[in-house]
């Protein structure tokens, strides 16, 4: 890890994170160990401000600059690692790039110091924010003798001791040391310097870059996908010299060979096969080089397969007196020598069979290998141009066939359903399918009739629900099922499957009007009869008729798991009491009395109330009344006085 002052946050966060990253690494793999070591830069100017103790402000303090120092070796203990990095100071450097790769290098060779175990994946997490210093810049400081690719660990203090006598390593060789010491690296960077990490990436097999967040916070989660990537690929390298071509083929996880030397996305117990090709391209001039020995090995694993390989230039039957030389030989029209199986055409004469003559324009005969005027490719780069034809090539795989005049046709190149060409249903010519009867598409992968829409044990197309496309069924938006035969909200269906519950059932109804044929043809789907039944599934459907006898018929219509339609009738339908219309009368006669005596009753209460109020009243004024016999107002007195207004006396 750089613990320049930049990145002061970034070791406090990952200490603070220790816990985390172990407990998300034990998640992806049981067997985990970690261990710890810090770098800054070579203590010469112009690398750092001053080769005594520098100095920062709070709370980087002072530290005297060193190149790489190895903290921790390989250990379970989790609580080791987070004091061993938070008791590691942050030191104070004057130029940008640091001196990483000093320590990246001394980690992928110090075997013993660092504690890798012989069979383990080894994974080194380079974390910095800053570039790194390569071969050439030590020259800066005065240093000018290269790196040798060593262990140069101090035993005492595990400091390393050639930093101010060796030059800072080149690419390459961490390259070269990261595949021979089996090395997946993560470089854990900032976006700022991501771009220079990617273009390591390009020249380092097995590294991967990771961008870090300002303060490092997504350093678990960065390294979890990191590792995870790496754990489940394989990437396949070898150590073929210029002279030789290797190619590698496999299927992946898939079925289509391709050329391809790195599978992704694989899963504990798949098995990868990988098909190797290799092809001396030329001959070396240096004898003991045709004797090679290529080692094979996926990146990051400590497994190797070698192959022992000599190229042999000089074949013995291209020598006269060998039974494989021929001179003049019929094979090559008698005007060149059969050498190996292959003809040498005299100077006249050209063609894999010496068959055209050296004295026609070239010219003239490659037209006649173009397919049309407006291309200078000849036989489609599917073909050599002998004498004007075309000799198409012959494929590794004796079935697959490249013709036609210019070589545009093959039969293999059609296009195919999970990797079987035409689907297995047609025969590919010149590019296209030819369908057999009954399958048409691209492919031929789709069937010309709706059988396969059909549900088993008959009905609609698709339940009615939706249309077949290709033998299947593309529902509606509110059904779903193989058969679409699952709509919940879609119209009930009882109407349709209530003739065939009464013709076969009970022996009732429409279709059984005339004879028993109608309910044979039209009733093909099972249809069973239970003491009781219910909805049992979510695509079934509870129905309900009433017969001549105004009981009601209950049953349930559904879709078995092939799509079949069937029906479950409940045996004995569900039929009303008898009406009991004599104790209706009485009731009805008695209700009546008995409303009428209740009114009368009520009459006679009211009246009996109504004048026991009146008599009370009556009884109150009477008392109320205070007459005397002076006052009576019955009594008229029978003296009457008149007086004459005239009269005055």
């Amino acid at each position: 890890m750089d613990v320049s002052q930049s990145m002061f946050y970034d070791k406090e966060n990952l200490v603070r994170l220790t816990e985390s990253l172990v407990e998300s690494m034990r998640n992806l793999t049981k067997e985990f160990k970690i261990g710890f070591g810090s770098f800054v830069d070579k203590n010469v100017l112009p690398f750092v401000e001053r080769i005594t103790e520098s100095c920062g402000g709070p709370p980087i303090g002072c530290a005297i600059t060193y190149s790489f120092q190895h903290k921790l070796s390989m250990t379970d203990d989790v609580t080791k690692f987070a004091e061993t990095a938070n008791s590691t100071k942050i030191v104070w450097t004057y130029d940008e790039p640091e001196g990483g790769f000093d320590a990246l290098l001394q980690a992928m060779v110090c075997h013993d110091q660092i504690g890798w175990s012989p069979r383990s994946r080894r994974l080194i997490v380079f974390v910095t924010d800053a570039h790194a210093h390569l071969a050439g810049n030590g020259r800066l400081g005065g240093i000018v003798k290269p790196n040798d690719g060593f262990c140069h660990l101090d035993p005492n203090d595990n400091t390393y001791r050639e930093p101010l006598n060796q030059d800072y390593p080149s690419l390459g060789q961490i390259s070269h040391l990261a595949k021979k010491n089996d090395i997946n690296l993560i470089f854990a960077v900032t976006d700022k310097v991501a771009p220079s990490y990617r273009e390591f990436q390009k020249v380092i097999s097995g590294s991967s870059v990771g961008i870090l967040s300002s303060d490092s916070e997504n350093i678990v989660n960065l390294i979890r996908d990191s590792y995870k990537n790496i754990s489940t690929s394989v990437e396949m390298t070898d150590t073929a010299g210029a002279s030789v071509r290797v190619r590698y083929y496999t299927a992946c996880k898939g079925t289509l060979v391709q050329e391809n030397r790195k599978c992704d996305h694989l899963e504990i117990g798949d098995v990868v096969n990988f098909n190797v090709s290799i092809e001396a391209i030329e001959c070396p001039t240096n004898i003991s080089a045709r004797n090679q020995i290529i080692q094979f090995q996926p990146v990051g694993v400590n497994e190797v397969f070698t192959l022992h390989l000599e190229i042999v230039c000089d074949c013995p039957c291209e020598k006269p007196g060998n039974p494989g030389f021929i001179a003049n030989a019929p094979e090559c029209n008698s005007v060149g020598n059969l050498k190996c199986g292959v003809c040498e055409c005299d100077s006249s004469h050209i063609g894999n069979n010496c068959e055209c003559s050296a004295n026609v324009n070239m010219a003239d005969m490659d037209s006649q290998c173009k397919q049309n005027n407006t291309t200078d490719v000849l036989c489609n780069n599917r073909g050599e141009c002998l004498c004007g034809t075309c000799n198409c090539q012959e494929r590794p795989n004796p079935l697959e066939v490249i013709s036609g005049k210019y070589c545009e046709c093959d039969n293999f190149s059609c296009d195919r359903t999970d990797g079987i060409l035409c689907s297995g249903q047609g025969e590919c010519k010149c590019g296209q399918c030819l369908c057999n009867d009954g399958w048409m598409g691209n492919a031929c992968e789709c069937m010309t009739t709706d059988d396969s829409c059909m549900p088993i044990g008959g009905g609609d197309v698709c339940s009615g629900n939706g249309v077949c496309k290709c033998g299947s069924c593309v529902c509606s938006d509110n059904s779903q099922g193989q058969y679409c035969q699952d709509c919940p909200t879609c119209p009930s269906r009882c109407d349709d499957f209530t003739p065939c519950v009464q013709c076969t059932v009970f022996k009732t109804g429409p279709y059984m009007a005339n004879n028993e044929e109608a309910c044979k043809r039209e009733c093909t789907y099972r249809i069973t009869v239970e003491e009781t039944v219910k909805v049992e599934e979510s695509s079934e459907r509870d129905c309900s008729y009433e017969n001549e006898q105004k009981c009601t018929v209950k049953f349930v219509y559904g879709y078995d798991s092939n799509g079949a339609r069937q029906v479950r009738v409940q045996q004995d339908p569900v039929c009303p009491d008898p009406v009991p219309v004599l104790a209706i009368g009485l009731g009805l006669l008695g209700a009546i009395v008995l409303v009428g005596l209740a009114l009368l009753l009520l009459y006679r209460i009211f009246t009996y109330v109504y004048d026991k109020r009146e008599y009370a009243r009556f009884l109150n004024e009477k008392e109320n009344a205070k007459w005397s016999r002076e006052n009576n107002p019955l009594y008229v007195d029978p003296t009457r006085t008149f007086k004459n207004p005239a009269y005055n006396s």
